[in-house]
This record gives C-alpha cells, structure tokens and sequence, in this order.
C-alpha cells in the first residue's frame, strides 16, 4: 500500500468519527407535558429559552388539514409548544393556550363517525384533543367555516366548543393580552 492510499484512508477515517452521529446529535425526543405528541429535544447550548417570568397565554389559528389520514400537523406544533414551555421551565399556571380550527381544519374537529365517514379512516387527532384538553388548552372551531362546510356542530368531538367565528374569538383573545400564534 503506497503512503498516499494510507494517507488518503486516514483522512477519511477521521473525516467519519469526526461526522459520525454523536449523543449531542443523536437525542431521543422527549415528551415533558404531552405523552406521546409533540416531539421536543433538550438543546443544551441554547442561548435563548423561554422567560419564566412572562405569562404564555396564546391564541392559536389553525387553518389547515392537509392529511385527513395523518394527525393534524398544526395540533401537533402545539403540543410541541406545551413541550418546550415545560422544558423551560415555565410554571404552568402562567400557560393559557386557546386554540380555533377554521377553513379546512374545521374537518379535523368532527368525531371519530363523521370523520371516518368523510375521510374512510378513524380521526387522527382524537387522541391529542384530548391530550390537550387534559393539559388545559382550550380548543374551537369556527361556527362560520362549519356552516360554510356543512359540518353538523352537535357531531364534534367532545372537548371541542363551537365560537361565533375564528375572526371575532381571535381578536376577543388579543384585546385581552393573548399573542397570535397562527399554524
């Protein structure tokens, strides 16, 4: 074997250790608040993490419901939300969460027999509305985008409560000192 193969193989070697997947790279998620919902990974070198002195009372649009056959990615973002503020430390009684479904995510807030009638598989997101209303966050829908849709309000699921529209439960929240959050 020539020196320049040797040499050649010895870089390469060291380029793969030095790239290889490490225990800072290679975490598990961890689930802090919401069991199984809402992937969240511990970042060590964060400079910038939530302030605990501060009250999250958030309201949160969602507007989409891409995948009827895949939990609703939005609902999923706030699960991760409630993940984080715990991972940082923030006192959950200063998190207040207020979430509205409107245009087509209105679809993700039927129960399990209409949503398996629409879509020919059992509601996604079933288990994580009522993770989320376990952890406190409060979940609409739209009355408008459910009369627009023709969705029966009395066949929603359980933990979720029917307001006038997204447009006046949105600015209600914000005149009252909520931030928008919109997924």
């Amino acid at each position: 074997m020539s020196w320049k193969t040797i040499w050649a193989t010895s870089v390469l070697m060291l380029g793969m250790f030095v790239c290889a997947p490490s225990g800072a790279w290679a975490q598990v998620p961890v689930f802090p608040r919401i069991d199984n919902y809402g992937e969240s990974y511990p970042i060590p070198e964060s400079e910038e993490d939530p302030d605990r002195s501060l009250n999250y009372h958030i309201v949160i649009d969602i507007k989409t419901n891409d995948k009827p056959d895949e939990a609703n990615q939005p609902l999923l973002k706030v699960a991760r939300l409630l993940n984080l503020l715990e991972m940082g430390k923030v006192p959950r009684k200063q998190v207040k969460i207020i979430c509205v479904f409107q245009n087509l995510a209105a679809f993700a807030a039927m129960d399990d027999r209409r949503y398996e009638d629409k879509y020919k598989v059992a509601n996604p997101n079933t288990p994580i509305f009522k993770a989320l209303e376990k952890a406190g966050v409060q979940l609409f829908v739209c009355g408008q985008s459910l009369r627009a849709r023709e969705i029966d309000a009395k066949k929603l699921n359980k933990p979720i409560k029917v307001a006038l529209s997204a447009i006046t439960l949105i600015t209600t929240y914000q005149l009252r000192g909520y931030a928008l959050l919109s997924l």
